[in-house]
């Protein structure tokens, strides 16, 4: 179970927490999970790949001086285009993400304050990182008639775009990825399997919608009426009402909504296990 092997006194009572982000990007929190006692599964919902043709990409960051401002909709985005980047981030051109985890993805390029503006939305233990908070925090008076690129991956929502558009500015979009419903190892159903039919407190992270989706979709083909019903009793942690929503249509009942990124959902999942925890401590 990945981060397990740093934490290896796992009992047969010790909560377990299947992380779901694409694989090698739950690295932190699954380290801290292991670090308080809650046994982190990585089970991947999403794939990550390059844009099978980047050469709109190419030819945007080789115009980027044109641009005033650059959206990034996510670490993915960032990384898969600044690393094609064939010049060093003018300056004058600012940047754009939507949370902590976009900004410490463009701060590895070298894209920070002072050197260049980032806008993103503040953080906080109510803190909502999505375009929605996003645009709360971008001047959009001032993009009126100025160019602005948004980097993204193949399809998603249409409103960061849409609202920068209503505003005036001249919206170019690229696709810097593509994402794809994984076929999970069979070690990783073991696993999840061997987790559901026990009697340790499970938890799932659900941190997108269309992983959710992939997760309805592969679970119906893997499990059986009984096993499904198992997986859909799990307690379920996000930190967006538009995920939840999804959950709960794919049939999903326990859900709990926490503060958004990892601090936050850390701390969620050391809430919920924590009376697990403290009973079999003494035993």
């Amino acid at each position: 179970m990945s981060a397990a092997a740093a934490c290896p006194a796992f009992g047969a009572h010790s909560p377990a927490a299947v992380l779901t982000r694409p694989a090698g990007q739950s690295a932190w929190l699954a380290g801290q999970l292991a670090a308080c006692g809650i046994e982190p599964l990585e089970f991947p919902l999403l794939e990550i790949l390059p844009t099978p043709d980047d050469m709109p990409l190419r030819t945007a960051l080789a115009n980027l001086p044109q641009y005033t401002l650059v959206c990034f909709v996510s670490p993915n985005a960032v990384r898969h285009a600044l690393e094609k980047l064939p010049h060093v981030w003018p300056g004058h051109v600012a940047a754009a993400v939507v949370g902590p985890g976009s900004a410490a993805a463009l701060a590895e390029f070298g894209v920070a304050a002072p050197g260049v503006q980032v806008f993103q939305p503040a953080a906080g233990p109510n803190a909502r990182f999505d375009s929605e908070a996003l645009l709360a925090v971008l001047p959009l008076a001032r993009l009126a008639g100025r160019r602005v690129l948004l980097v993204r991956g193949d399809g998603g929502r249409d409103l960061l775009l849409d609202r920068l558009r209503e505003a005036g500015a001249l919206v170019d979009v690229v696709s810097a990825y593509v994402r794809r419903c994984p076929a999970p190892a069979e070690a990783l159903w073991r696993a999840l399997d061997g987790l559901l039919v026990s009697d340790r407190p499970t938890s799932l992270a659900l941190t997108s919608s269309e992983a959710v989706g992939n997760l309805d979709a592969l679970a119906r083909a893997h499990f059986d009426t009984v096993g499904l019903a198992r997986l859909h009793r799990i307690d379920c942690f996000t930190s967006h009402e538009r995920i939840a929503k999804t959950a709960r249509a794919a049939g999903f009942g326990r859900i709990t909504l926490c503060g958004a990124g990892d601090r936050n959902l850390l701390q969620a999942l050391k809430s919920w296990a924590n009376p697990y925890l403290a009973k079999h401590a003494d035993r």
